[in-house]
């Protein structure tokens, strides 16, 4: 028993108090401006006080110094008009009860429909010459070929409750209704990688169902098995792709690196065979007491690239007459007379070999 105790007289006159004020939690963190409002509430029917500032302080039974306080939040909170400057206070009617409509009935959801439901609404399919014999058959191939290593074994003749599941089962997904290997091979896969589907062990009833009135939980399961082994299926294919594409690249870069091997093979037996006819024409065309060439590379590549520098399209052995010839100078060693350094610098004409070419060309012009 629940006894509420008092300190006062229920029999005399209470104050009206709207519901809605009661129900506002704004004003009741404010517990002296809602006593306020509260006698202001009792004390005229016509929602207005006039008089002074210590007349209207003595009948909210506050002090003139919080008056001011009071009134200022009853103003925010906009629960009155005016103040005691004004002269009047004018309790707002934001607070009048407004009559409550009774709420429309909410329409009842129609009950959910099963799927197979909706699979029985779906057209027929079409024959496609394959006798139940022989879908079963096809079936068993598929089971046994991609079947997690704790399934059952599949034997024996039609089992035809179980022939019309995975009949209703393709249906439902739009599948292909003579690929048995793709649908049930796809949903084996995806229960071989379940931690929860492989390690049971599962007959072709179980996974697929026993009948054509399955239920939606058999529908979803296997729907959700097909779709993880399309994924597994697909990496599987883009992991494969990858390899073959990494093999062709591989095999691409070792063609092409037998190709560049090759012509640089190619292009140091041309260069050889060159730098034996800079060492035959220089041997030729010296001067008499010169040191020969003696193949150096030095000597050779300044040659080869003062000739190409200077545009000569004439033999080595006629380009190196010229050059020796224009020369008048001391006698120099092969290197100091074909400066490589020298040739391939900006200062190039400066070298005695160019030199020398340029002005026995400008003499015998």
């Amino acid at each position: 028993m629940l006894r509420v105790k008092r300190a006062f007289e229920v029999q005399r006159p209470f104050t009206k108090i709207p519901n809605e004020f009661l129900d506002d939690s704004r004003i009741w963190k404010y517990p002296a401006v809602a006593r306020a409002y509260m006698l202001l509430l009792s004390l005229h029917a016509s929602r207005r006080f006039e008089g002074g500032k210590e007349e209207l302080a003595a009948a909210l039974k506050l002090t003139t110094r919080n008056l001011d306080a009071v009134l200022g939040k009853l103003k925010m909170l906009g629960m009155i008009e005016g103040g005691v400057r004004d002269g009047c206070i004018e309790l707002l009617p934001m607070f009048d009860q407004v009559p409550l409509e009774e709420p429309e009935a909410e329409p009842q959801p129609e009950p959910e429909k099963l799927i197979i439901a909706e699979v029985e609404e779906q057209p027929k399919r079409q024959a496609t010459g394959l006798s139940q014999k022989d879908r079963w058959e096809l079936i068993k191939q598929a089971w046994n070929k991609h079947k997690p290593e704790s399934y059952l074994q599949l034997d024996g003749s039609l089992n035809l409750p179980v022939l019309i599941a995975i009949e209703t089962q393709t249906k439902r997904l739009d599948l292909d209704r003579d690929d048995y290997d793709g649908f049930i091979g796809a949903v084996l896969r995806g229960a071989g990688a379940d931690d929860w589907w492989s390690t049971k062990d599962m007959t072709p009833a179980k996974v697929f169902g026993f009948g054509a009135n399955l239920d939606d939980k058999k529908f979803f399961n296997v729907e959700k098995l097909y779709k993880r082994g399309l994924t597994i299926e697909r990496k599987e294919q883009r992991g494969a792709a990858n390899v073959e594409a990494i093999r062709r690249r591989q095999e691409q870069e070792f063609r092409q690196m037998d190709e560049v091997e090759a012509a640089q093979a190619e292009s140091a037996k041309k260069l050889s065979i060159e730098y034996d006819e800079i060492d035959a024409a220089w041997d030729k065309t010296k001067k008499e007491g010169w040191a020969p060439c003696k193949r150096d590379p030095l000597v050779c590549m300044a040659v080869r690239f003062a000739r190409e520098r200077l545009e000569v399209t004439e033999s080595y052995e006629e380009f190196l007459r010229k050059c020796f010839a224009g020369y008048l100078n001391e006698q120099l060693t092969p290197r100091q007379f074909a400066d490589a350094k020298l040739i391939h610098s900006p200062q190039w004409q400066q070298a005695p070999l160019v030199d020398s070419y340029i002005w026995y060309q400008k003499e015998n012009a």
